[in-house]
């Protein structure tokens, strides 16, 4: 997913978007320790919208920061943002599984695999400076 516009970095489908996300996903994030010590992002759908501007896109943290602050969502640094990331893994963790178990609850799985855990690995390979 290619954003290339100001625009587009917030998300104008946004409400589609949350509506696809785990019920109580704004609650974990205080929660889950994300927004604990937010000063700067005073919700967690801002939080995740500009966490989704940097995931979705191959923009480095500080052109993230740069096109957040452009299309006023919020005027942080780059290593703020580090920072950030670095507190939301169980968050993210949380909104995965709460995906998978309402994806998994539209198709049959069959009994003889059911029982076993599903691990999901990264390929991808990163070659950045």
């Amino acid at each position: 997913m290619k954003m290339t516009s100001t625009t587009n970095l917030a998300f104008d489908d946004w409400e589609k978007i949350t509506m696809l996300l785990p019920d109580g996903w704004q609650d974990k994030t205080r929660e889950c320790g994300a927004l604990k010590f937010g000063r700067q992002f005073t919700s967690p759908a801002l939080l995740l919208r500009v966490l989704l501007i940097y995931f979705c896109n191959d923009f480095s943290m500080r052109e993230t920061v740069a096109r957040a602050a452009a299309a006023g969502l919020v005027n942080i640094s780059d290593v703020a943002l580090l920072k950030r990331i670095d507190k939301c893994g169980a968050w993210f963790q949380w909104m995965t599984e709460g995906l998978v178990k309402q994806t998994s609850e539209n198709f049959d799985i069959p009994e003889s695999i059911s029982h076993r855990p599903l691990i999901a690995v990264d390929g991808s390979v990163v070659k950045e400076p």
